[in-house]
């Protein structure tokens, strides 16, 4: 592995950061590990995040909201977008921000709206005894146990 001084390197590890984020938004924490990975200091990395955030190119926030909505336009459970965001190096109280404000109505009206995909995907009807066989597909898709027995329990599936 090259260790890269610092420097000239600077404007390298810029330029390695810009072709990275070319490929794919990042977090700020993914972005730095795959500069050391490079084999880019410490000093080198936080001066092109930086200069990247100051240009708008690395943004947190506007990543885990992105994320965040495209996640649960797919119908997937706080929890499971949550644990999401942490492995790409999302802070815990932004994650909260976005997920925990009003959250208890969506993630019904999200479990709700899976279920009827399940059932649909299944082809039976609410009325059948076996519903509470959602429950583990529901958890599985990072619904809380007790938002999928509240859906569950509802006499009106859809």
């Amino acid at each position: 592995m090259t260790r890269h001084v610092l420097g000239d390197d600077a404007d390298a590890a810029f330029e390695k950061a810009v072709r990275i984020l070319h490929a794919a938004a990042q977090t700020t924490a993914a972005l730095q590990t795959r500069l050391r990975r490079a084999g880019f200091d410490s000093d080198v990395i936080e001066e092109a995040c930086v200069r990247l955030a100051a240009l708008g190119y690395l943004d947190d926030r506007r990543f885990a909201a992105a994320v965040a909505a495209r996640r649960r336009s797919q119908g997937k459970g706080v929890k499971l977008v949550a644990a999401e965001l942490r492995q790409k190096g999302v802070e815990a109280e932004l994650i909260d921000e976005l997920l925990h404000t009003g959250a208890d109505g969506e993630e019904l009206a999200a479990a709700r709206a899976a279920v009827s995909k399940l059932l649909r995907q299944r082809r039976t009807t609410s009325a059948d005894s076996d519903r509470w066989q959602l429950m583990a597909p529901l958890v599985r898709r990072g619904f809380d146990v007790s938002v999928a027995r509240q859906v569950l329990s509802s006499p009106h599936l859809d």
